[in-house]
């Protein structure tokens, strides 16, 4: 198969104008993604998140990662962008120099790296597949295409003028001789650099550091009018060298391959990402890479919330997994339990752990085995508008309405506080008709609720609560762990936390009527 797209088997469109998904803000992954767009602030790598694959190329994309998690993969395409970077900076300065000859210059330094970056990334893909630690059918489909290209008559004669010509100016060394207001520039030089030359006569003041020497007009791109009269006065002594870069400028115009354009963009889908990994996995954070199943099952061991251990490990506060389990049969969660107890971060990091896998990257849990779902569903409970002149309820109705009437088949569907102004048994069956409706259409889900008799003696739906540790303290251990619909697990440690027992109530109703003067009916 012809190589295409490192993101897919087929021609990705056009990322701009891609809008962030609805699922976004809810699952804070617009927090966990910006970080990720930090990682390569050179490229607009956000848009590359916005979309999934189709399901035949999330294999696809999880191949290509593993690869590339390797170091030295991953140091290979940190260079070969760093090199196209460098070729295109350069590409579009002779636009704004104002200097035919130093456009020159530049021309040939571009077209150098470009053909730089391609030579020593098929070079390193080449040993990657020859030592057998390159096994992603995409990479080696990538390094075809890459040796197709290098054999190509215009490029290798290209590669070897780029090269040729490189190595003669970065080969001509001269010394700038200042004499007063004079500055005589000689073709022959001496050894070495004007840094080794002040450190041999004054290295025993130990006042130059090796490295710390730098130009203070390296950072201009315009020639000021002393470098101007040096770069004239230098060609005057190398006249064939000048002759040699015009005539290549003139010659190597257009060069880029479309397909080499596209690769440098789309690596970075890859290459940002891992940058994000690494970065958090030295503060602690754990990484898998999920095991795609056509059974029904689904489960993971240690899902955390990633945007929450983004903010939560440098300021050293515990990041709280857990585990889950769909068996067969098994359908949605309904997760009860107190307030601040850990429901809605418990959805949350399984919506992420859904949403990663769907994009062939690797997920916020230690392991996981997952199903391939269709679309990535959330309704987040919204604070009622008060421009819209509606309750809260018939805005909850009409955010739902679209989502149910799109199909939502194999869908994985995260529900937080559904119906929470509607009563008790309203809510619960308002909630059951959702409940069967994702149900009958094949889909997993979370459903966080208050409504704790919700789904009880349905099918598939298993109740979960959010734990407290019992203590006087009644602190919350943000564990979620299964539990009878009617589980009473943490309403005791909340009864008494509050002295809310039948026997308090008596006493304070007593001491209540007898500081009245009245009786006590308790």
């Amino acid at each position: 198969m012809a190589f295409v797209s490192i993101l897919g088997t087929a021609k990705t469109e056009e990322i701009q104008g891609r809008k962030q998904p609805d699922f976004f803000v809810d699952l804070n992954l617009d927090q966990v993604i910006n970080r990720v767009q930090k990682s390569s602030p050179d490229y607009p790598v956000k848009e590359y998140f916005y979309d999934f694959p189709a399901k035949e190329d999330v294999e696809y994309r999880q191949e290509i990662y593993s690869d590339i998690k390797k170091t030295f993969l991953y140091d290979g395409f940190m260079r070969f962008s760093a090199d196209m970077r460098r070729a295109a900076d350069k590409e579009l300065s002779p636009t704004f120099s104002g200097e035919p000859l130093q456009g020159a210059c530049w021309q040939l330094e571009s077209v150098y790296f470009y053909c730089k970056a391609i030579v020593e990334l098929r070079q390193e893909l080449e040993n990657g597949v020859a030592k057998q630690e390159i096994t992603a059918l995409g990479l080696k489909e990538l390094l075809a295409f890459l040796d197709e290209l290098c054999k190509e008559p215009t490029f290798a004669q290209m590669q070897k003028e780029a090269y040729r010509v490189w190595e003669m100016l970065s080969g001509t060394k001269f010394t700038l001789e200042i004499n007063g207001n004079k500055i005589r520039i000689s073709p022959l030089a001496q050894e070495g650099t004007y840094e080794d030359l002040l450190t041999e006569c004054f290295q025993e003041y130990g006042v130059v550091e090796k490295g710390s020497m730098h130009s203070p007009f390296a950072g201009d791109l315009f020639l000021t009018r002393l470098e101007r009269r040096l770069l004239q006065t230098f060609f005057t002594k190398y006249p064939a060298l000048e002759a040699e870069i015009e005539g290549f400028a003139k010659e190597y115009k257009s060069y880029q391959n479309p397909q080499i354009q596209q690769l440098e963009k789309e690596v970075q889908f890859y290459l940002s990402f891992y940058t994000f990994q690494k970065e958090w996995e030295a503060q602690g954070a754990v990484f898998s890479t999920p095991e795609l199943t056509e059974e029904g099952v689904a489960e993971g061991l240690e899902v955390y919330d990633l945007a929450l251990a983004c903010v939560n490990y440098p300021a050293e506060k515990e990041v709280v997994s857990n585990d889950f389990v769909y068996h067969q049969e098994e359908s949605f969660f309904v997760v009860n339990g107190p307030n601040q107890g850990g429901k809605t971060t418990f959805a949350r990091s399984l919506g992420q752990l859904v949403y990663f896998a769907k994009m062939g990257l690797d997920v916020n849990a230690k392991a996981a085995k997952l199903p391939y779902y269709d679309r990535l569903v959330t309704h987040f409970s919204v604070e009622e508008s008060m421009e819209s002149g509606q309750g809260k309820l018939m805005e909850e109705l009409r955010r739902l309405a679209p989502i149910m009437n799109k199909g939502c088949e194999k869908a994985f569907v995260i529900i937080n506080e559904l119906f929470t102004t509607a009563a008790h048994y309203d809510g619960c069956i308002m909630g059951a008709k959702v409940l069967d409706y994702f149900m009958k259409r094949d889909c997993h889900g979370v459903y966080v609720t208050h409504l704790r008799a919700l789904g009880e003696g349905t099918k598939g739906v298993v109740h979960m609560s959010a734990m407290l540790d019992g203590s006087d303290e009644h602190r919350r251990t943000f564990k979620i762990l299964r539990s009878g619909a009617e589980s009473s697990g943490y309403a005791g440690d909340i009864i008494g936390k509050y002295q809310l027992t039948y026997g308090e109530l008596q006493e304070r109703l007593k001491d209540y009527a007898a500081q009245k003067g009245g009786v006590s009916h308790a």
